[in-house]
């Protein structure tokens, strides 16, 4: 789903189990047309259609936004420990494989 974060830029999150996740990417809006909307997503920067731009241009079309709830913001992840020598993080299970002084 897309939601305003500004006049300028929507975000992308998703919804599961009650607990709305935001994605680490954006849909920049420069004009009124289709063409000027452009998604930061992977499959947007390697030049392909996404879904979210998709999306995002149905929510202009029909002003229909969700709305961010505050109170179910889901938590980031606590950081996990990094090791020291390969930089992969520890809890990683193919850290066991690829890092010599595990």
């Amino acid at each position: 789903m897309v939601f305003r974060q500004d006049a300028a830029t929507l975000g992308v999150a998703t919804v599961a189990a009650g607990t709305w996740t935001e994605k680490p990417y954006h849909i920049s809006v420069t004009g009124e047309r289709p063409q000027d909307c452009h998604c930061d997503c992977m499959a947007a920067r390697n030049g392909r259609p996404c879904k979210h731009l998709a999306t995002a241009l149905l929510a202009r079309k029909y002003h229909v936004y969700a709305r961010r709830p505050e109170a179910q913001l889901a938590a980031p992840k606590p950081a996990s420990p990094v090791c020291s020598h390969c930089g992969m993080e520890i809890d990683n299970p193919m850290h066991e494989v690829f890092c010599s002084f595990a």
